[in-house]
């Protein structure tokens, strides 16, 4: 499992997410990994990393998500599931979305949402 972050998203609140998510992640028997990047290009390599791994992604774009034509590409072209997490509502998203689920609005408990989905959730894609 790769938690991939990407622009304007370090702080401390971070910090705390990924040491809920890694205690989620022992209970719930995932090798994870988190990693925030305000480079687009390492975050791409990181999803293809990831998808070389056979690991699931979840992923916080922040303002890549709207306007990366490249981050849209690489998640189409990887298999393995990938859930879209906003910290605040983002309402209707404004670009074509590939993931197989999106949470947003619930801040940094959508993080621990997105893990719950990937354990429980029915196959589909």
């Amino acid at each position: 499992m790769s938690i991939l972050n990407g622009p304007n998203l370090r702080s401390a609140a971070l910090v705390d997410i990924e040491w809920r998510c890694d205690l989620l992640a022992r209970e719930l028997e995932f090798d994870l990994s988190f990693a925030q990047t305000d480079d687009e290009g390492q975050l791409i390599a990181w999803v293809y990393d990831a998808d070389r791994l056979n690991a699931a992604i979840i992923i916080n774009p922040g303002p890549t998500s709207i306007r990366s034509r490249r981050l849209l590409d690489a998640l189409r072209t990887i298999r393995q599931k990938v859930i879209e997490v906003h910290l605040n509502n983002v309402g209707v998203l404004t670009h074509r979305s590939v993931s197989w689920g999106c949470i947003a609005g619930f801040g940094p408990d959508g993080y621990e949402l997105a893990l719950r989905a990937l354990a429980y959730a029915p196959e589909r894609r």
